[in-house]
């Protein structure tokens, strides 16, 4: 599989916070990685790591996510947006 683009990533990025929890970005990388089933060399690539970058800004000034001591958690707008069940985010 391909690297996803940081568009690709939104939808899976925000989900990947929805239990709620305060997760530091490593683990929302190794979510991230499984979902879209990267091998090592994709998973640790400059390239994925500044797409999820990206995603995360995009979702963070959309209010969906916010940074927090230990990470990224989601808010209460991101909820909102995930019950819509979207297939994608842009």
């Amino acid at each position: 599989m391909s690297i996803p683009d940081f568009e690709a990533l939104m939808l899976p990025l925000l989900s990947s916070l929805a239990g709620g929890n305060v997760l530091p970005m490593g683990e929302v990388r190794n979510k991230l990685s499984a979902h879209f089933e990267l091998n090592d060399v994709e998973s640790t690539s400059d390239l994925f790591h500044r797409n999820i970058n990206e995603a995360t800004r995009h979702l963070m000034a959309a209010d969906l996510i916010e940074s927090l001591p230990g990470g990224y958690s989601i808010t209460p707008l991101g909820r909102h947006v995930l019950q819509r069940r979207l297939n994608f985010i842009d």
